[in-house]
This record gives C-alpha cells, structure tokens and sequence, in this order.
C-alpha cells in the first residue's frame, strides 16, 4: 500500500480527519449520496494538498489521513487544517437541498523513529480531542491525552 512507502521518513506530521454528522447524512439520502459526497471530499483534499509534500487517503469510512513527509512548520501544517475546515464548512446540493458536513481533524507531528500505526494513532486521539471540543475544529497531539477517555469517547460517538 502506497501510504505506509517512506513510513521511516526523518519528520513530517499526520492529519487525521473524521467528518461530522455523515452517518446522519447516509441514513437521510443513502449509500450513493453518502459515495457522492465522500468523492468529492477526497477531491477537495487532493486539491488542498497538490502543491505540498503531502499526499490524502481515505482510511476508512468518513476518515481521512494526510500524509506530510517532510518537515513543515507548526504554523504551515495548522494553516492546512484550517484550510481543510474552511472547505468541508462549504455547502454541498444533494437532491436540490444543502448538506452542510464539517469535520474534526488530529494533527500529530514526528521527527524520530516511529511506526505508521503510532502516529496515525496519536493524530486520531488528537482527532477525538477535536470532537470534545466541540466538533468542527483541530486539535493538535499532546502526550497529556489520556488514552483511555479518548477511547471511551469514541465509543459514544459511534453510539450517536
């Protein structure tokens, strides 16, 4: 798989981005909308990200990973999160009506030897960190995040 070639890169950082409210969109419009809409924010994310060192993927139902593997900036790599809630805030017409996603996003930086599955997994506590707060925001890793509440709020939110 193309997402974990250059995983022992020296830095770079994870953005890790989950959408907000799709399952309400999938159970109000179906599958085929839900499809629809993930498409066009994977195009979003290519469009975002195709002048940096920075490649999107889908992870997995409505989650998203950007891959950065060079060193950026704290500032560079927030502006980009930023960037991404401006764009997934923009309505979207399905059926002849709006659809308003946002998303939450983790942002975890690395600058030694790591595995793949221990950033993403830091970028996704972070991610849930987002939703805590209030949904539609970033937040960045710490390693003051306590990984048992992260985990018993992402049990809840899938029960929502």
């Amino acid at each position: 798989m193309a997402f974990y070639e250059d995983a022992k890169a020296e830095s770079g950082s994870i953005i890790f981005l989950d959408l907000d409210g799709f399952k309400n969109l999938n159970d109000t419009y179906g599958h085929e909308i839900g499809d629809y809409y993930l498409k066009g924010v994977a195009l979003k994310l290519i469009q975002i990200t195709a002048e940096l060192s920075a490649t999107p993927y889908r992870f997995g139902g409505d989650e998203f990973v950007i891959k950065i593997c060079k060193s950026m900036l704290k500032e560079k790599v927030i502006n980009i999160a930023k960037q991404i809630l401006a764009e997934l805030k923009v309505p979207v017409i399905i059926k002849s009506e709006d659809y308003k996603l946002s998303c939450s996003i983790g942002v975890s930086f690395y600058k030694e030897i790591f595995t793949i599955d221990d950033i993403i997994h830091q970028a996704d506590l972070a991610m849930y960190q987002a939703k805590r707060g209030g949904k539609s925001q970033y937040a960045l890793y710490d390693e003051k995040l306590n990984y048992v509440d992260c985990r018993r709020q992402r049990s809840a939110d899938r029960n929502m």
